[in-house]
């Protein structure tokens, strides 16, 4: 069976990753402060707070002495702590990542997917207007990560890829679209593909990258976005 740790799974994108996988029997680790609200047979949880880095390190080799060693490691955390957003975001989506990533070099099943994916975000090349700036230059830090990881680690035959959604409807912001349909068809009108996208559209492209019909695709990071960041500010006006 195999064993996928999701860091940062516990709502959102990563919750539906764990859905997905587990259904079909893998095997799956979340690491998160807050036990997620899943009730799956392969699903288990470590509490882990990612700002501190004995407790991810540890985490990460109790979970593959656990349930075994890791066929995919997937990246989908980001600071939700108070105090100082710069220095949070930094350590808990760059450093957190870097550190995590050279762990478990050595933890890789030797005929898995031998994977790593990085979820990103359109917010690392763009800006958006709501997040501050730690947030926006971790998720462009995480690029340069996947890039320099690809080439250091190719030769283990481990991959290092990304997925860059933009705004999508999950779980926790269903009811505000329903309540608010005037969002959703602006946000439609925006997109080639004339809908908003969801936790399964960016699932199923991380899929893809931690699964083995990827196995000659390193270093790349797959914007998910409906084709929204291929338009001109100007033509939108």
């Amino acid at each position: 069976m195999k064993h996928v740790i999701i860091v940062g799974g516990s709502k959102g994108l990563g919750l539906e990753l764990s859905r997905q996988l587990s259904r079909e029997g893998t095997k799956v680790s979340i690491f998160s402060r807050n036990k997620p609200d899943l009730a799956e047979a392969n699903v288990h949880h470590y509490v882990v707070d990612l700002a501190e880095a004995s407790a991810r390190r540890d985490a990460l080799i109790r979970a593959v002495a656990d349930y075994g060693q890791l066929d995919s490691l997937i990246f989908c955390q980001r600071y939700r702590g108070q105090g100082d957003t710069w220095a949070g975001e930094l350590e808990v989506g760059l450093t957190a990542t870097k550190e995590l990533i050279e762990c478990a070099v050595t933890q890789f099943t030797s005929d898995g997917a031998r994977s790593v994916v990085l979820v990103g975000s359109v917010a690392g090349p763009w800006i958006a207007a709501e997040q501050g700036a730690g947030y926006h230059v971790a998720k462009a830090g995480m690029e340069t990560l996947l890039r320099y990881y690809a080439v250091k680690l190719g030769p283990q035959r481990i991959r290092v890829n990304g997925v860059s959604p933009s705004a999508f409807i999950k779980e926790e912001s269903k009811a505000y679209h329903e309540a608010h349909p005037e969002t959703r068809t602006r946000m439609a009108k925006l997109t080639p593909l004339n809908r908003m996208g969801t936790t399964t559209d960016s699932a199923n492209a991380i899929r893809f990258f931690a699964g083995e019909q990827s196995r000659f695709i390193t270093g790349q990071n797959l914007i998910v976005d409906g084709g929204l960041t291929l338009q001109l500010q100007t033509s939108l006006g």
